[in-house]
């Protein structure tokens, strides 16, 4: 490490500590935590930024990351930084999670460049495995790591063990990004989106950081919270998948598998989300396509059983849309769907058009193209989405692109 520039952020530390005693004071200076590993309760607190829903668990000494496009961000004085994560189903070539990387702020939104800062991919092969997700960092700058899992709570279950580096970490910078909520199933968490028509999904060919909702959160600057998985509805889904009215209150998901390894259930953790941790700028919404495609529109259109179920759906929707609303009452709320006019996105916009607040939403029509793998929406389709979504978002409610 270079020594001049060492004590020049330790002497920035020091002084920022001794004008308030034990709390350091804001500065333009960066904060030095005189350490090289984060492991245990030094995960939590100040030293980590951490991205999503997560929750320590102090049993095993690990920050649990359940949903897609969560993880950390840290910033440190080195060359090198290596992380411990554990996780299950890594022997499944199908459902082995994935985690990608970003350094010094480069290459989130990119997917091929041979640039050594771009996003780089790290599939966990090992129950418990250290990766040297980044080296042959300058020494002489302040580095900022990113690091996010791609893959769904379905999958596997993930957790950062310990986080490791050469050098010496310093305390995360306060951000004034705006904070996206991003809620629904397979379509915004990027599944089988970077496949190609008529291929087999895998975790490999899915990732939700090139999902729409995500892109068009960082089209914004954007930091992002999901609560998603495939095939999960907000009322009726696949797969014994949670419902999302359940799972927004829940830190996160957990799997059941059948003895051939097929999903059995996915459940809410038993841990409750504290709502109070975050308060989004804007939640953007994709579900309601499984609700229609495993139960609504298999009943005889016109039947008694069909006005039912239509009924029960739209009050599972203002359900939801209330819920939002009462925790973040200043939030703007962005529905997408694939149609206004036909099928479970016109029964969502006829609830939403009498809202009370129904100022605070806009409702967006986006591609059905399936270009992806498994009969999904490729990476073309969901940049376009994810284009479309921005700038209705943008014209709706004031907010600036980057």
């Amino acid at each position: 490490m270079n020594n001049k520039l060492y004590k020049i952020l330790a002497f920035a530390a020091a002084g920022a500590l001794a004008c308030s005693g034990l709390i350091a004071c804001a500065s333009d200076s960066d904060p030095l935590i005189p350490m090289n590993e984060l492991s245990g309760k030094r995960l939590v607190g100040n030293n980590v930024k951490w991205l999503g829903r997560t929750e320590y668990d102090a049993e095993t000494q690990t920050v649990d990351c359940s949903y897609t496009a969560t993880g950390f961000e840290v910033r440190f004085i080195g060359t090198r930084l290596d992380v411990t994560f554990t996780a299950t189903n890594t022997d499944s070539a199908y459902n082995r999670p994935y985690f990608y990387v970003s350094v010094d702020g480069s290459g989130d939104t990119q997917i091929e460049d041979s640039n050594e800062n771009y996003y780089k991919v790290y599939p966990l092969t090992e129950s418990v495995q250290t990766v040297t997700v980044v080296d042959g960092l300058d020494e002489n700058k302040v580095h900022t790591v990113m690091v996010l899992k791609a893959s769904e709570p379905e999958n596997s279950r993930t957790s950062v063990k310990s986080i490791l580096t050469d050098g010496d970490f310093i305390k995360p910078k306060k951000s004034s990004a705006p904070k996206f909520q991003i809620l629904g199933g397979s379509g915004i968490s990027g599944h089988g989106c970077l496949g190609k028509e008529g291929e087999s999904w895998t975790t490999e060919n899915s990732s939700s950081m090139y999902g729409f909702g995500y892109l068009a959160a960082r089209m914004f600057g954007g930091e992002c919270e999901f609560v998603s998985n495939s095939g999960m509805g907000i009322k009726w889904g696949y797969r014994g998948v949670a419902s999302l009215i359940d799972a927004y209150e829940a830190t996160g998901l957990t799997a059941e598998y059948n003895a051939d390894g097929s999903t059995k259930s996915v459940a809410p953790t038993d841990s409750k989300w504290d709502h109070e941790s975050s308060s989004p700028d804007v939640v953007i919404i994709n579900i309601g396509g499984n609700d229609w495609n495993s139960h609504i529109s298999l009943l005889d259109e016109g039947s008694a059983e069909r006005k039912t179920a239509e009924n029960e759906f739209c009050t599972a929707v203002k359900t939801l849309l209330d819920r939002i609303h009462g925790l973040h009452p200043a939030a703007d709320i962005a529905w997408t769907c694939n149609s206004k006019t036909t099928g479970n996105g016109a029964l969502a916009k006829s609830v939403i058009d009498e809202l009370s607040y129904r100022s605070q939403i806009v409702v967006i029509e986006i591609d059905n193209a399936k270009d992806g793998a498994d009969n999904h929406a490729g990476l073309e389709t969901q940049r376009k989405n994810a284009e479309t979504v921005a700038t209705e978002i943008s014209a709706a409610f004031g907010l600036e692109m980057k």
